[in-house]
């Protein structure tokens, strides 16, 4: 979750989510008690909440992957009535970027199961029109259980919805609801933050505001959280207050919080001909800048390296403040406009240098400063006047030619 400062972060979301996807009824929509979204105005920014969003009776979980305009992924539920006919739920989808099945061959059911699979690939085919291109993953036995999480970015809101970075996960846990038995899938990514109201908060201690939880390796404490608001969840047991998870008075950034900005330089080696090697893989620079610095002090500055065959490349940046801003004991935000100046050189010479103005919202309490959004710098769009700046062409610099 590292802030950019070349190019800023764009608030756009991973392609959605939902429980219904396409024009291809795979299933019954599962039964939700979801009565509207839950008000996340009193969420800290900058801190991690994390919630149950849905508990799945039992049964089979299967993901079925398969083209339907775009590409599409869905995860459906499998029963059968006490007369042996199957019932088909689903429970969650995607499409686009996110609906690609992945490489390789597709988790095979137990022995036992691969009847139903087959029944359940013919009566899939049957209720979509005969298609046969679909593509089917033993999930796991038990119960579905979604967890979501977020961080907001959004210093100071007022709105019911927030911005920043989300997550989701689907994992199988038993049918007590006291352990995850596997994972089943996942997505995160920066974009609108809602949940449904009914969101099972989980007491987090663990976050540290820069960092999603979903998806990394965590304590034994927190999974017995995490069992005991899923069964809160099946039980419609009110949930906490959301603001009753962080303290009003908790400072702007948590412990462990890193604000820092990042100078990204990126080289390609093109070339002008077209076919294979046409393009190249980019080799990146990041120098990391302390905002700190950069926002109460004169500036703050770093290098980058990195080492391509017998070439050795240098980056310095340095990012200077244009208006000299001072601590101050109250929460604000504020506009921030810098001087970010990148010098790229080799072992012999520099090989490119340029001085952009750098700005972007910044929030700040005490001597603690971040900036949300990262900075933005001039020639986002390539209709800008300023879009050639953000790019050049290196002379004799081999085997990387062009710079971004």
């Amino acid at each position: 979750m590292r802030r950019l400062l070349c190019g800023g972060l764009a608030l756009a979301s991973a392609c959605a989510s939902s429980r219904e996807i396409g024009t291809c009824r795979l299933g019954e929509l599962a039964a939700t008690s979801h009565a509207g979204s839950a008000n996340l105005r009193d969420a800290k920014a900058f801190r991690n909440y994390v919630a149950v969003t849905a508990v799945e009776p039992p049964g089979y979980h299967v993901l079925v992957w398969y083209h339907d305009v775009e590409p599409v992924v869905a995860r459906v539920r499998v029963t059968r009535t006490s007369t042996g006919a199957l019932t088909i739920e689903s429970e969650s989808g995607a499409w686009g970027g996110l609906g690609v099945p992945p490489e390789g061959p597709a988790a095979a059911p137990p022995a036992e199961l691969a009847p139903l699979f087959h029944e359940l690939q013919a009566e899939l085919t049957r209720r979509c029109g005969g298609r046969r291109d679909f593509r089917l993953a033993f999930a796991g036995a038990g119960r579905a259980v979604t967890i979501r999480e977020f961080v907001a970015h959004d210093v100071a809101s007022t709105r019911p919805t927030r911005v920043g970075w989300t997550a989701r996960l689907g994992v199988i846990m038993d049918p007590a609801l006291t352990r995850i038995e596997q994972l089943i899938d996942g997505e995160s990514g920066f974009g609108v933050i809602e949940l449904p109201d009914d969101a099972q908060w989980i007491p987090v201690e663990e976050g540290t505001g820069d960092v999603l939880l979903l998806g990394r390796a965590v304590p034994p404490a927190f999974l017995e959280r995490l069992g005991a608001a899923a069964r809160a969840f099946e039980a419609r047991t009110p949930p906490r207050a959301l603001s009753s998870l962080i303290p009003a008075d908790a400072p702007l950034l948590p412990s462990g919080f890193d604000p820092s900005l990042t100078a990204k330089v990126s080289l390609y080696a093109r070339r002008e001909r077209s076919g294979p090697g046409a393009g190249s893989s980019p080799v990146d620079l990041l120098a990391n800048l302390d905002l700190h610095d950069a926002v109460f002090g004169e500036g703050a500055g770093n290098t980058a390296t990195v080492t391509v065959g017998e070439t050795h490349y240098t980056l310095r940046a340095t990012l200077t403040p244009l208006v000299s801003h001072a601590p101050s004991s109250a929460p604000s935000t504020t506009t921030y406009s810098g001087l970010l100046a990148l010098n790229l050189e080799d072992q012999q010479r520099t090989l490119w240098e340029h001085t952009y103005v750098a700005s972007g919202q910044i929030a700040t309490e005490g001597d603690q400063v971040v900036a949300p959004f990262g900075l933005e710098l001039p020639g986002n769009s390539s209709s800008s006047p300023d879009y050639p700046a953000r790019h050049a062409r290196l002379a004799a610099a081999p085997p990387y030619a062009v710079i971004d």
